[in-house]
């Protein structure tokens, strides 16, 4: 009997360090990860207010990152990396985005994933950095996060990217220089038997060769016009319409998207 007791509260015992480690395991970090030090404690609190009513009308988690230093990772490396390892994201595909900024390098950097995806392309990525940037240069930190904010709410009310197409930077390279070499053979097979034939074609003979050209004088010498030709060409504009995404493989495996720039 005290064998069985002793088995069930060693087992409820067990049991509830499995839970308390889960738990502790999927503890999200703040939504504002001022390492670099660029914001008052009423400034964190003001942001994070604004992400977390984000997130609940949106369903899309929002992440503001500062560092002074990456610890020798490129930026989309370590902004990839750090969403993950602080279990950002909601839902089973983790959607969300992360605003990184690096003072060391003066890199910004946005990582997003899972239906985060669906509404920023690169092309709505760059606007964001663009627009951010401008404020970051002026050393305008806080009023770089709100229009980061701003931005992300416009493309999400803005809706998905239609005719998306998702480009993968981890395209297979041997495959891209295997066509390459493949395009180039069929192309010289295809000059060398030009050549070929060529000079195998009998050339026609005509009377005029048998002419004596000293003997040809001409008297009248006159410009005919002809006709005029008038050709149009469409300037393409950049929109909003069918953008790309790129997107690429973390460390750990997963799918992020994303773009750098610099302020």
């Amino acid at each position: 009997m005290k064998c069985l007791k002793r088995s069930i509260l060693f087992l409820l015992s067990l049991l509830i360090f499995i839970i308390s480690f889960q738990v502790s395991a999927l503890a999200v970090a703040s939504p504002i990860v001022d390492n670099a030090g660029l914001l008052s404690d009423l400034e964190k609190e003001e942001l994070v207010s604004s992400i977390n009513e984000f997130k609940e009308d949106y369903k899309i988690d929002l992440a503001i990152v500062t560092s002074d230093g990456l610890g020798g990772k490129d930026a989309q490396s370590f902004a990839d990396d750090f969403y993950e390892e602080n279990n950002y994201g909601i839902g089973k595909e983790y959607s969300g985005v992360l605003l990184l900024i690096d003072m060391q390098e003066r890199d910004i950097c946005i990582s997003t994933e899972g239906q985060a995806l669906n509404y920023f392309d690169d092309n709505r990525l760059d606007s964001i950095i663009e627009d951010v940037s401008k404020y970051l240069s002026n050393e305008q930190y806080l009023d770089g996060f709100k229009i980061f904010m701003t931005d992300i709410k416009y493309y999400m009310d803005l809706g998905t990217v239609e005719n998306q197409q998702l480009y993968s930077e981890n395209t297979n390279v041997i495959k891209v220089l295997i066509i390459a070499l493949i395009v180039g053979i069929i192309a010289a097979t295809i000059a060398c038997l030009i050549v070929v034939f060529s000079y195998k074609s009998p050339k026609a003979t005509s009377s005029i060769n048998y002419v004596d050209r000293d003997s040809i004088k001409f008297n009248k010498k006159k410009d005919i016009f002809i006709n005029t030709y008038t050709t149009r060409s469409k300037i393409e504009k950049n929109n909003d319409n069918g953008g790309k995404t790129t997107v690429h493989k973390s460390s750990s495996g997963r799918t992020h998207g994303g773009r750098t720039g610099k302020f």
